[in-house]
């Protein structure tokens, strides 16, 4: 819906506008798209995105991505001690994790 487009809009500005350190990041569209589809209405919207974007992904969205690659470390070490056998078949093939993260 074009409407969607719009309202999708203002939430991506207010959003940056909230974090000017970070403003807006290549994925936050997607974030915010979801729930904007399922019909929340536009402040549920917002919310959610900086929720997730300030409390359950810390750091993903940022010039430096630390939370990203701090979290594919973690789960780098969860992959070596609880699926080895992928994790072998990950380092034969040279797939880095953070490409699959």
């Amino acid at each position: 819906r074009p409407e969607d487009r719009v309202v999708l809009r203002r939430v991506l500005r207010a959003c940056a506008g909230f974090r000017p350190e970070v403003g807006y990041c290549q994925g936050m569209s997607f974030l915010a798209a979801v729930p904007l589809l399922l019909g929340f209405p536009e402040k549920a919207v917002l919310a959610l995105l900086c929720y997730i974007t300030e409390e359950i992904c810390p750091g993903y969205h940022g010039p430096s991505l630390e939370g990203y690659f701090r979290d594919v470390l973690i789960l780098g070490a969860f992959v070596s001690s609880e699926l080895p056998d992928i994790n072998l078949q990950l380092d034969e093939l040279h797939m880095p994790l953070h490409l699959l993260a």
